[in-house]
């Protein structure tokens, strides 16, 4: 019997270089997709934070509102003011000397807030003499931004206070 060589024809290398060259494209996609959820989450975490810092600044507002027995004198009047405040720039915002400063030191840039007093309501229609009750109404528009300038968020609010 004559026993013939083998003659290899080197099929197996190229399947292997084939199953090579799908794992390949498999990680490189899966590794594009984590990059991807990262920066998303990172995304998400600097607007957490920037909707935070503008929440703490609503709440300096009225905690400095809330103890006073007569309006405040950093108190705005509507009208003093630009009419759209959501639409004003950092610089404003950084360098106007209405807006007030709150502590808030894990964000790029510290929160700011502006308070205008925007009405009073009376508790009764009555018109003569005597003492006049109702509440004051204040609209608080207050400026955040997270671990870096690029997330934004501008909250607004409205806080009423009695004064008598």
């Amino acid at each position: 019997m004559f026993i013939e060589p083998n003659k290899q024809s080197g099929s197996a290398l190229i399947i292997g270089l084939l199953i090579l060259l799908i794992i390949t494209i498999t990680g490189i996609t899966t590794i594009q997709t984590t990059t991807l959820q990262e920066r998303m989450t990172g995304g998400l975490r600097d607007r957490d934070l920037a909707f935070q810092a503008a929440e703490a600044a609503l709440r300096e507002a009225e905690e400095g509102i809330a103890p006073h027995v007569t309006e405040p004198s950093w108190i705005q009047e509507i009208g003093d003011l630009p009419d759209d405040l959501t639409a004003q720039s950092h610089v404003w915002w950084t360098n106007d000397s209405n807006t007030r400063e709150v502590d808030f030191e894990i964000v790029a840039t510290t929160p700011r807030y502006v308070s205008e007093s925007e009405a009073f309501l009376r508790d009764t229609l009555r018109i003569g003499t005597g003492p006049v009750t109702g509440r004051y109404i204040y609209r608080t528009t207050s400026r955040g931004t997270g671990g870096t300038d690029n997330a934004v968020i501008i909250l607004r609010s409205r806080y009423a206070k009695r004064y008598n």
